[in-house]
């Protein structure tokens, strides 16, 4: 069995926005602690607080505007963490990613 979970990035009802982006990743149930062990490693190397309380999404990481990312000054240090976040799921990980967008006029 597969732990999955996915989220959305846009709005389906919002006219503004052309594309609307579903993303998600899968993972072996008997990965899931080793995946949350390598990630919560990763985002307590950022030296930011507690790696429970701090959420990676990549708006507010890249622009630095919101949560604790507002407090990471450097544009080039988000970035490496962005970096860093992601290099997490890589083999051996049996985690699995996948995506789609949508473009809305279509």
């Amino acid at each position: 069995m597969h732990i999955l979970y996915i989220d959305d990035s846009g709005s389906s009802e919002n006219p503004e926005d052309k594309y609307f982006v579903l993303g998600g990743i899968a993972v072996f149930e008997r990965g899931i602690h080793h995946q949350i062990t390598a990630v919560d490693k990763c985002i307590g190397s950022f030296g930011l607080g507690d790696p429970a309380e701090i959420e990676l999404h990549g708006s507010p990481m890249y622009s630095g505007r919101s949560g604790v990312w507002h407090t990471v000054r450097e544009k080039s240090r988000r970035e490496q963490m962005i970096k860093d976040a992601l290099s997490v799921i890589q083999p051996p990980s049996s985690a699995r990613l996948f995506s789609v967008a949508v473009n809305k006029a279509a």
